[in-house]
């Protein structure tokens, strides 16, 4: 088999794999499950990848990590959406104030008054 048939297989895959996650966050306060640093380094490794991938002439490459980069930043835009994102001040003062347990992980509460978080469920 040819490798450019291989990246294109490849390449589809990935961007079939981020359509199922984009679909599901499409409606208000369904992002709940998701943590935003991970989403966050999954598109800031899209982009460094799409770079690379025209850096290097490799276009399957670049186009499928560019067009995986856009899922991910729709998947940021509906985590902002719900107020769901662990980047602002409050958050970070929140987590310095916090007593946590060494296996004890801090999640990101919604700022919205009635909406579903953690603590709630």
């Amino acid at each position: 088999m040819d490798a450019q048939v291989v990246a294109t297989i490849g390449a589809i895959l990935s961007m079939v794999s981020n359509i199922p996650q984009v679909y599901k966050v499409r409606k208000p306060n369904s992002t709940m499950d998701l943590h935003s640093y991970t989403v966050t380094l999954h598109f800031l490794s899209a982009f460094v990848w799409s770079v690379y991938g025209f850096m290097l002439n490799l276009y399957v490459l670049a186009i499928e990590s560019g067009i995986c980069g856009g899922l991910h930043l729709l998947i940021l835009l509906a985590m902002y959406r719900d107020g769901n994102l662990c980047f602002n001040k409050q958050k970070r003062e929140y987590l310095s104030k916090s007593k946590t347990h060494k296996n004890e992980i801090p999640v990101c509460e919604s700022p919205k008054k009635g909406s579903i978080g953690p603590d709630k469920l």
